[in-house]
C-alpha cells in the first residue's frame, strides 16, 4: 500500500539480527500523507477520496487561472455491471480560482 515513510529504525546495521537489537519486529512505519493546511486567502483544490492519482499538470509556484487543469486522476466508473473488474475513467481536477500554486501533496 502506498503512503509516507513516517519512521524507520535508523540504528540498524548490516548483519544485525533484528530480534537482538529491536523490541518487537517493526523496522519502519508507513502512514498516510498529512492533510495540507489551507492558509488565509488560499483555496484547497479538492478531489474525491476514491480517485486514483495519475499526474500533476502544475508545479509549486505556477500561476493558474480559474478552471486550469491541476491534476489528472482516475475515478471508478458508474456502471451497473462491473463483472468483478474495477472500471476507471480519466478525470481532470481544475483550479477553483486564479492564483499561485503554493503546495502540492508529495
Amino acid at each position: 500500500k502506498a503512503g509516507l515513510l513516517v519512521a524507520v529504525q535508523s540504528a540498524l546495521r548490516d548483519g544485525e539480527v533484528i530480534g537482538d537489537v529491536i523490541q518487537g519486529s517493526s523496522i519502519a512505519i508507513i502512514g498516510r500523507y498529512a492533510a495540507l493546511e489551507v492558509g488565509w486567502g488560499q483555496l484547497a483544490v479538492e478531489c474525491q477520496p476514491e480517485a486514483l492519482f495519475k499526474r500533476w499538470y502544475v508545479t509549486e509556484n505556477n500561476q493558474v487561472q480559474k478552471g486550469a487543469s491541476v491534476a489528472e486522476v482516475e475515478l471508478p466508473r458508474q456502471t451497473p455491471e462491473k463483472r468483478g473488474r474495477r472500471l476507471l475513467e480519466a478525470a481532470t481536477i481544475v483550479a477553483p480560482a486564479a492564483g499561485v500554486v503554493s503546495r502540492l501533496q508529495p
